[in-house]
């Protein structure tokens, strides 16, 4: 063995207190054999050619040339090239076999009888202070004078290992994180003060155990972990073992959880079935799964709950049936609570959850003949209302209507925002305090109109977004996305069929509304308008995405807005071997670690749905997938748009689409988890 091996070997012998034999086969403690000196005389003997000095090891002839030099450097002169020059063989002397003489005087444990020196040396076991026995390495522990004699340190404790391991890639979203201590620890000083896991800056809830031994260490995150999502453990130093000594330092490691997959299952076979416009998700990842089923004169909304990935519905509804039903919609508060709602025999019916389950009944909007269900949002404020906005044909006035109403009961009391203009159907975000913009479009105008959360109401007028006044401009549904702060953007398609333009309105609280709209995008395809272009802000700037011809094949695209130039980035193409674009508009989802997801179907008939995946950590997409079992023929599909898709902050979420079987229509859905 060389002589650095054997150096190294006893350098972690002497930090991890590993024993050897010493007088009459007594176990010998390293750490005070090896690691002590004072006074310029050396602590210890002679093992295998080597001895100690300075806290390190090197070859005979050290000690022979042992001087006070060393002593104050803690390094030793190199050795007599007579005895053991440089690459020579150290070889033991007469005096260091296993004789009594060998190892007298050694310690049999840190804190024991004092260490004696080797034959001829002085003896050199007393002391007068704690730093003359000191070898300055605060990984062995303080080294202390007791009754004059130095004592061996209690070494800090250490993290052996932690589970997961720094840097992996594929944890699971349930995963318990794991640590090992090299000792026993106070429990006083685990806890959640000291062992903490953070999402970027903020530390998540979590149960914090220390095991039995009291050396294992596990923190249990209270709900399950984001996909994609990037993770850091942090342990405080000031975590200390039995004996009240500290951690040297802090310590943190980082990992990240898997990305998700997809699963597609069956919901329903029907004579007929009609997609709903949305899928929300909630918070923990379950879908709220809505549609219509059967002919136009036997006809009902179904509705449940799915788990991303499970074939079974937590909770589901049934309504009545009638005829004529339409344009069914869900939407899910942030509390929890959750509306459908669709027109049917001329009326506004909806079906409510609260609590963990759904109301005894559908109930019925009194007093709206003629009424044409277009959208349905759900929002939290103080008085937990829910927002329905509706085309209502009375007359055959066009009659654009926002009513607020409780998540469940009577819709007695509601107030009304009406406005004459009637173009596509409106769409609306809120943000998590519950204030909200809704935005539509009409031939003289692209509207907007804002939900105050302290009125519990809508303001009173709507607003005309500036450079959009016009009386014969074609424009399809929007877009609208809302940030921190009270900032939004727009997203409208503009044109005729064969010069549709994609154009943005940007709202800033301190500024209000662009002065004039921005063109993103020309050459559109002039497919109809049915469809509101994918838009989303991903904490730091606001994402598009939409689908536009170039050399004469449809592509799927996405740009970023700068926030300081008030610019879309360049249009940045997403481009499948399995055909053209055969969507409008793709969908687009955003995580709480700002990690993209981009779904849209291409090709032919049968139509396939591909995704695409983009990792905010290293600002790049991943490759085009199929998603497995999501092909389907749909002719409908390329005429109303229908692709209900929602997205969740863990990254979980769906889609849900209809196809045909055996002379009826199937509706499936696919699941993100």
């Amino acid at each position: 063995m060389s002589v650095e091996r054997i150096s190294s070997f006893f350098k972690s012998a002497a930090r991890g207190g590993i024993r050897v034999a010493g007088n009459h086969g007594e176990p010998v403690s390293m750490t005070s054999h090896f690691r002590r000196q004072r006074r310029g005389h050396l602590l210890g003997g002679v093992l295998l050619g080597l001895t100690a000095c300075g806290g390190g090891l090197v070859a005979v002839g050290c000690g022979d040339s042992f001087s006070q030099d060393c002593a104050k450097a803690r390094s030793c002169p190199p050795a007599d090239q007579g005895e053991a020059g440089a690459g020579a063989t150290a070889t033991p002397p007469a005096s260091s076999g296993g004789g009594a003489d060998s190892s007298a005087g050694v310690d049999a444990e840190p804190g024991g009888a004092p260490a004696g020196g080797q034959p001829g040396d002085e003896p050199s076991e007393t002391c007068e202070a704690n730093a003359e026995c000191s070898n300055g390495d605060a990984v062995d522990g303080e080294e202390l004078c007791v009754g004059g004699v130095c004592r061996a340190g209690n070494a800090p404790p250490r993290v052996v290992s932690i589970t997961p391991e720094a840097g992996s890639d594929d944890v699971e979203r349930d995963a318990t994180l794991t640590v090992v201590f090299s000792e026993a620890l106070d429990p006083d000083t685990v806890s959640a003060d000291t062992v903490q896991l953070f999402d970027a800056d903020s530390a998540l809830a979590g149960s914090v155990k220390l095991s039995s031994d009291r050396d294992e260490v596990s923190f249990t995150p209270d709900e399950p972990l984001a996909l994609w999502g990037a993770y850091r453990l942090e342990l405080s130093r000031a975590i200390k073992d039995a004996a009240g000594v500290a951690m040297l330092e802090d310590e943190s490691s980082s990992f990240q959880v898997r990305d998700g997959a997809w699963s597609v299952t069956t919901l329903a076979d029907a004579e007929a079935i009609e997609l709903p416009s949305s899928l929300p998700v909630s918070a923990s990842g379950a879908l709220l799964t809505t549609w219509l089923e059967g002919a136009a004169a036997d006809c009902g909304a179904k509705g449940a709950w799915y788990l991303a990935g499970t074939s079974n519905p937590l909770a589901a509804f049934e309504s009545n049936r009638s005829s004529d039903c339409s344009h069914v919609s869900a939407s899910i508060a942030p509390d929890g609570s959750a509306i459908v709602s669709w027109a049917q025999f001329a009326a506004v019916r909806t079906q409510s959850f609260a609590n963990g389950s759904w109301d005894a009944s559908d109930r019925q909007g009194s007093g709206y003949s003629g009424v044409a269900f277009i959208n349905a949002q759900a929002f939290a404020h103080d008085q937990q209302h829910i927002t329905i906005n509706l085309d209502v044909n009375a007359r055959g006035q066009p009659i654009r209507q926002f009513l607020s109403g409780p998540a469940r009961g009577d819709w007695s009391g509601v107030n009304q925002f009406y406005i004459s203009q009637l173009g596509s159907r409106a769409q609306a975000a809120f943000e998590s305090g519950g204030a909200g913009l809704a935005t539509w479009t009409y031939t003289d105008g692209v509207y907007a109109v804002a939900y105050d959360v302290k009125a519990a109401s809508w303001e009173a007028e709507a607003t005309i977004l500036p450079g959009t006044e016009s009386s014969s401009a074609e424009r399809g549904v929007t877009g609208v996305a809302t940030a921190p702060g009270g900032a939004a953007m727009v997203l409208w398609v503009e044109g005729p069929a064969n010069n549709q333009v994609l154009k943005s309105s940007r709202f800033d609280p301190k500024g209000g509304w662009s002065s004039a709209p921005v063109n993103v995008s020309n050459s559109l395809g002039g497919e109809p308008l049915f469809d509101a272009p994918g838009l989303v802000f991903d904490g730091e700037t606001f994402v598009a995405a939409w689908t536009a011809a170039t050399g004469g094949k449809l592509t799927a695209y996405t740009a970023r807005y700068d926030m300081a130039t008030e610019k879309w980035s360049s249009r940045e193409p997403h481009v499948t071997d399995r055909g053209e674009s055969s969507v409008l508009m793709p969908r687009l989802g955003v995580d709480a670690h700002r990690n993209l997801m981009l779904v849209w179907a291409a090709g032919a008939e049968p139509l396939t749905l591909v995704y695409q995946r983009y990792r905010a950590e290293t600002e790049t997409w991943g490759d085009v997938e199929a998603i497995a079992e999501g092909t389907f023929t749909d002719a409908a599909f390329v005429t109303d748009g229908k692709l209900a898709f929602g997205f969740a902050d863990n990254g979980r979420g769906g889609l849900m689409f209809r196809t045909e079987h055996a002379g009826s229509q199937r509706l499936r859905l696919a699941s993100f988890f």
